[in-house]
């Protein structure tokens, strides 16, 4: 039973932690700054899956928790744990 109702939506941008990947964060941060040019950042909690992403946007847009895995590729409890706290976040009305 939700407590309250939120109308803030959730965005989990997925980006990486560490590696010679630069043309696909900077491309992630590219399309998240493209996103809000037509949503309001206010209507949004942004959380991260990885830094590397969220060190480029982290002074533009008010950045909420960033999730990091042990090893590149995340066990199936490290996943699991994520997708607890996020259907948490909805069951509690923190998002809608």
């Amino acid at each position: 039973l939700m407590e309250k109702e939120s109308k803030q939506s959730l965005l989990l941008v997925i980006s990486l932690d560490k590696g010679l990947c630069g043309g696909y964060n900077s491309g992630l941060a590219k399309a998240v700054r493209n996103f809000f040019k037509e949503n309001d950042p206010k209507d949004f909690k942004l959380l991260f899956i990885g830094k590397k992403t969220r060190d480029l946007l982290k002074s533009e847009f008010n950045t909420g928790k960033t999730y990091t895995f042990e090893k590149a590729e995340p066990t199936f409890d490290e996943t699991r744990k994520l997708a607890g706290e996020l259907a948490d976040q909805f069951k509690m009305g923190e998002v809608g």
